[in-house]
């Protein structure tokens, strides 16, 4: 039978790959720990101050007052939501398209969130089934940016399956309460093959449910699932 480009996109996923030994270089130098050390002092500072953040705001919401300078989290926000659905349809070429859904819960700093992706091809016949599960910590600063760090795992399902282990560093800015821009990165390793998955997109409403266009590529090994998408999100 002849193979068609979501079937191509998953064979990256299956043969193991080997890897490239790593050799240490010559050369010590006591100044780079330090270095390294206060680069590493930096970036948990980054991390607590972000999640004291998100903490804040989500308690405000309740009526409490936050322990930091923020404002209070309104209901309906699409930055750090108590629960959101993500729909969308996307076309990748003329004769393959997608259908994606995404649940974000959490609260505060803490959140989990479930993608799925269903590819169609129609010459040849073929569906692919990506799917994307993380656990989350959602960072904030100030009170329109949004950056979380999450790690998990990812499933490849059509002929065969296939999985490996996922992490994320999706961003949110929302400068006004009608209109913001979201990057949701993903890098994955599949046995062996290394998959990568950019989503960048706009969204336009208010409080509570937003209109989503935006464009993701989906890359494993040398083949590519790309193309625009719109959708839209309801949010809590």
């Amino acid at each position: 039978t002849m193979a068609g480009k979501v079937d191509d996109f998953e064979r990256q996923a299956m043969p193991e790959r080997p890897r490239e030994s790593l050799h240490e270089r010559d050369g010590y130098h006591p100044d780079h720990d330090s270095c390294l050390s206060g680069m590493f002092g930096a970036f948990w500072d980054g991390i607590v101050y972000g999640a004291a953040g998100s903490w804040a705001r989500s308690r405000a919401s309740t009526g409490e007052a936050p322990a930091i300078d923020r404002a209070a989290r309104q209901d309906g926000d699409p930055l750090l939501p108590v629960v959101r659905f993500d729909g969308g349809y996307q076309a990748v070429e003329s004769d393959v398209d997608a259908y994606d859904g995404r649940v974000e819960c959490g609260y505060g700093p803490f959140a989990v969130q479930f993608r799925r992706t269903r590819y169609r091809e129609d010459e040849p016949s073929d569906e692919l089934e990506l799917t994307q599960v993380h656990a989350m910590l959602r960072l904030s600063f100030g009170n329109v940016v949004e950056l979380d760090m999450g790690i998990g795992g990812v499933s490849i399902v059509g002929r065969d399956e296939n999985s490996g282990v996922s992490v994320t560093v999706p961003v949110s800015y929302r400068p006004a309460s009608w209109w913001g821009v979201e990057f949701r990165p993903q890098w994955a390793t599949v046995n062996g093959a290394d998959m990568s998955d950019y989503d960048l997109g706009l969204t336009l409403g208010s409080r509570y449910a937003c209109l989503r266009g935006g464009y993701r590529w989906v890359a494993n090994g040398g083949e590519s699932l790309n193309g625009p998408y719109v959708g839209i999100s309801v949010q809590y």
